[in-house]
């Protein structure tokens, strides 16, 4: 099909929004199966833009609520890789990596807003921005802003599903409750000056968290 005509028939088509947001997302047919389609459409614009974000998401979400976020570290410890994730690091099965879990909270009120869970290669990033993440207000998204440490992002998949488990946050009760107040997942890698995976980075958002933060009109 010509690509004009493609074009006219999704925009038409009632699944066009989110065949646009999977556009986004280069490995969304690599999804975990635990997550599951997204009505686009239904998002709130504010959460569409994060989700798609490939800038540092703690100063989108810092200006759309107009307050300034802090991250406090949860776990962090050497983890052995498993298959799954040394392949979108590049790295072997068992390799070493860092794990971090994090709550983002807003700065004056330690109101939670989102949680990200990330699998780091310190010796692939730029040695300053690895230095400086145990002393980062931001976390890695501050160190890398800090530090102009030129890094690309690669959007992988998303999806809703239940919160992690670490979070805290109670589980959705059955299936029908995820269309109600969904938590969304993002995947994305980022990439070293030499374009090699330097980190594998899954955040969560509760629909909840970030109403309470501050509520979107």
């Amino acid at each position: 099909m010509p690509t004009e005509q493609w074009e006219r028939s999704a925009a038409s088509g009632p699944e066009a929004s989110t065949s646009l947001m999977d556009g986004f997302f280069r490995a969304q047919h690599h999804r975990p199966a635990a997550l599951s389609d997204v009505d686009a459409s239904a998002v709130d614009p504010m959460l569409r833009g994060v989700l798609t974000s490939d800038g540092t998401v703690t100063t989108l979400i810092a200006a759309c609520l107009l307050q300034p976020l802090a991250v406090r570290v949860l776990d962090e410890r050497n983890v052995g890789l498993a298959t799954d994730m040394g392949r979108w690091l590049d790295a072997a099965p068992g390799a070493l990596a860092v794990r971090r879990r994090v709550v983002i909270m807003v700065r004056g009120t330690g109101a939670p807003v989102y949680h990200a869970e990330s699998f780091l290669l310190p010796e692939r990033l730029p040695p300053e921005v690895a230095d400086s993440l145990r002393t980062e207000l931001l976390g890695l998204g501050g160190a890398l802003r800090r530090h102009g440490a030129h890094v690309g992002r690669e959007l992988l998949w998303y999806g809703q599903g239940q919160p992690p488990p670490w979070t805290g946050i109670p589980p959705h009760r059955s299936e029908e409750d995820l269309p109600v107040d969904p938590t969304l997942h993002r995947t994305y890698r980022l990439t070293a000056p030499n374009r090699r995976p330097a980190a594998l980075i899954t955040e969560s958002f509760s629909t909840d968290l970030l109403t309470s933060a501050h509520p979107l009109p």
